[in-house]
């Protein structure tokens, strides 16, 4: 090993640097079956430059007269304070990027490559700097799924992703499917960011509403666990085809029926009473659904963020845990409810997600249309009808309200394919997030044909899931009464700074800053839409001010202090 190469390693965290030592091996390239060679040059400038050989053609990831000053080049008119860099090639662009960004995250999946250009480039003085992340093996490879554990918006801030011509040229096919996977990596961050600026605050208030509800002295008993374990589930969506299913699901034998909070008055005015209903929004309209409600013994399963007035809707209440920060580290406090994957933003993937976990064998979907045939948003008899029909008027019939709400949705287009069926980007995302959880779950899922877009279910399950794993056999769930009070303390007592968000940390136990840092995650994203400029670290402390002022409210309506 040489001097330079050893003087790189040191500048590098040891994880990375025990990674490359053993990745000194042939280099991986976009075609399995082609033979690839580790190239060397010295450019005119007198710069080393690296490259690799494929099929006879030599090919460089810089400049061949001067690097460096192709680096300033692509430097320059850098606008946000992130910049991502698809490849680490020779390293020439890290420092004239380190001086134009706050942050310079560089996504390399070769690690051979990595250790190939670390012995014959001296980039000692940018490895050390700390505005840059290297991320290099098993991390980058899935870089669409695994951004999120090295930039995170609301701490970082908006992201350039920058390409290198030097490296797309000498490896095309490789370095498209990376710049690929980091575009929609971001494109999820983008979005996941969106809701939680927007929900950040709404989150955490009814998450310590809703503990305040179901731990004060008096509260109803928490209802057991519906029993699904190796049943079929009917997971009942509120799309427009739920009409014509109607007659199977008044025949459903001992299937249990497991209703989304919106297709609830659906079913209730056809007669037919679920098992369980399920609510995850956390907005006032998920209140809406219930005020038809006429089964007071059905199970209402809620997300512990849901509005508190829905945990009075029905007598019978089981708070569910989602995958919000906060709720994961109240599970850490020992709050033991049912998990289920709130990733797919939208109650369905919710309801296959939380019926996989507890245990179904098989789940059938009926009225998930993931658009809008016929120009319809839902069923007939959702809350959406029943608001607009009260608000109709001679001069505003029903119709045309309805036609209006349909065309208010942003991004709608026809498809192609199908004629009458209108389409959304968001519903598309929705499809696309619920079929990866189909992938990944144990239980068989089918879909009962409706007018939408039909999901591409596969005929073979690997396994238990990733996103919801089954429980191994219900069991009655509970939330200690001092939860509020344990909460507060641990919140009060820390000091959570941006630099413990860092995914290699935040998975530590509830006492230290950084599940506490994750945990307020979503509620600085929202101090981070509103004030912009201000420093992360300090939005994340007045984040936490913000949560234990707000315990400290609930703790006095029970009369209770916080020792």
């Amino acid at each position: 090993m040489t001097g330079l190469l050893e003087k790189n390693l040191a500048q590098l965290p040891a994880e990375i640097a025990e990674l490359l030592r053993h990745a000194n091996g042939e280099i991986g390239s976009g075609a399995a079956d082609t033979l690839v060679r580790r190239l060397v040059i010295t450019a005119r400038s007198g710069h080393v430059i690296t490259g690799i050989e494929v099929a006879g053609a030599q090919r460089f990831f810089h400049s061949r007269y001067d690097p460096v000053r192709e680096a300033d080049r692509l430097a320059a008119g850098i606008g946000n304070p992130v910049v991502i860099v698809p490849g680490f090639g020779s390293g020439y662009h890290l420092r004239p990027l380190l001086e134009a960004a706050r942050r310079v995250i560089v996504v390399e999946p070769d690690p051979a490559l990595l250790y190939h250009t670390l012995g014959h480039v001296d980039l000692r003085e940018a490895l050390r700097h700390p505005g840059l992340t290297l991320v290099t093996g098993a991390t980058a490879r899935r870089a669409d799924a695994g951004i999120g554990d090295f930039y995170r918006p609301a701490v970082h801030g908006s992201a350039t992703v920058l390409e290198l011509p030097g490296i797309r040229e000498a490896e095309p096919e490789r370095y498209a499917r990376l710049r690929q996977q980091l575009r929609d990596g971001l494109e999820q961050l983008k979005d996941d960011f969106a809701v939680q600026s927007r929900f950040g605050r709404l989150w955490l208030r009814n998450t310590v509403a809703n503990l305040h509800t179901a731990t004060r002295p008096g509260a109803v008993a928490m209802a057991a666990l519906p029993r699904f374990r190796d049943r079929t589930v009917v997971v009942v969506a509120a799309g427009p085809s739920l009409e014509d299913a109607l007659p199977l699901l008044g025949h459903t034998d001992d299937a249990a029926i497991l209703s989304t909070d919106t297709a609830l008055p659906v079913l209730t005015d056809a007669g037919i009473r679920p098992d369980a209903v399920l609510t995850v929004d956390a907005q006032q309209v998920s209140y809406h659904h219930y005020l038809s409600a006429q089964f007071p013994e059905t199970l209402l399963l809620a997300d512990l963020s849901a509005p508190p007035a829905v945990f009075q809707c029905l007598p019978r209440v089981l708070p569910l845990l989602s995958s919000h920060p906060l709720h994961q580290l109240l599970r850490l406090l020992g709050v033991d409810l049912p998990l289920f994957d709130s990733s797919g933003g939208n109650v369905s993937h919710a309801a296959v997600s939380l019926a996989s976990c507890l245990g179904a064998s098989v789940i059938r979907l009926v009225g998930a249309d993931f658009s809008y045939p016929d120009g319809r948003t839902y069923a007939r008899d959702t809350s959406i009808h029943r608001y607009f029909r009260c608000r109709s008027l001679r001069t505003q019939p029903l119709a045309t309200l309805l036609h209006r709400f349909l065309h208010e949705r942003p991004g709608l287009y026809p498809d192609a394919a199908r004629p009458g069926i209108l389409r959304q980007p968001a519903l598309d995302s929705y499809r696309t997030r619920l079929e990866a959880l189909v992938r990944e779950t144990g239980a068989r899922v089918e879909q009962v044909a409706g007018r939408g877009i039909p999901l591409e279910l596969p005929g073979r399950r690997a396994g238990p899931g990733i996103h919801a794993p089954r429980l191994a056999a219900p069991r009655p769930p509970g939330i200690p009464a001092n939860t509020l009070e344990r909460l507060r303390s641990l919140l009060a007592e820390s000091e959570p700074t941006v630099a413990q968000l860092d995914s290699r940390t935040a998975s530590a136990g509830p006492g230290s800053h950084a599940a506490v840092a994750t945990a307020l995650l979503p509620l600085l994203a929202w101090h981070r839409r509103n004030s912009p400029d201000a420093p992360a670290d300090a939005l994340l402390l007045q984040s936490r001010d913000e949560a234990v002022s707000l315990i400290d409210h609930f703790l006095k309506l029970s009369a209770c202090g916080p020792g």
